[in-house]
Parts: structure tokens; sequence; C-alpha cells
């Protein structure tokens, strides 16, 4: 939560990936994923499990607005971080009201 501005973001779904999974900025350059800002908006070509577990990212790429994706494989998300073999996503930021005034409230 971030108390200055009131944001408060929810954690979202997780992805494996592995060393093959490419990570690319919004130009299509290769990118580590460290290179990735908290919160910003990615697509997640993804393969899902079939065993019941975590999708298995095959690339991440910082969404290039001017690129029309297609196809049930990508998911778009926000980035959260990455935890040792996963990649962490997060909901969109919401806004809380923080020592608000509250009028003919109950």
């Amino acid at each position: 939560m971030n108390r200055e501005i009131g944001e408060i973001r929810f954690a979202g779904l997780s992805f494996d990936f592995t060393d093959r999974t490419e990570f690319f900025d919004r130009d299509g350059r290769e990118i580590s994923p460290d290179q990735i800002p908290f919160g910003e908006d990615i697509v997640i070509n993804q393969r899902r499990s079939v065993t019941g577990g975590s999708p298995l990212a095959r690339s991440v790429e910082i969404q290039n607005y001017d690129i029309s994706y297609d196809g049930p494989n990508f998911f778009f998300t926000h980035f959260g971080g990455i935890e040792e073999e996963k990649i962490l996503t997060v909901d969109p930021p919401r806004y809380l009201a923080i020592d608000a005034e509250l009028i003919n409230g109950d």
C-alpha cells in the first residue's frame, strides 16, 4: 500500500517461468525481468499446466498498445515482481480514502 496516495494493489495470478522464457520491453528488445517496473502493464504468452499447477510463461513483454494481441494464450495483467521461479502479478490499483471525514455516515 502506498499511504501517500492511498493506492493499494492485491496479488494476482502467478506464472512459472524457466530459463527459456523470454522477456521484452515495449519495443520488442529482450530485457531481464528486473527491468520491468512494478505495476507495469504486461502481456504473458502462456501455456496452461496439464497437471493443474501454475501456467508456464513462454514470454513476457511490456504491453505495446500499438500491437493487436490475438489468441487464447495471451494474459493481460500488471507486473508484481519475480520470486524464485515465479512471475508475480498484481491487480489494477485501487484507491482508499485515508482519514476521510464522513458526513451523514454510519
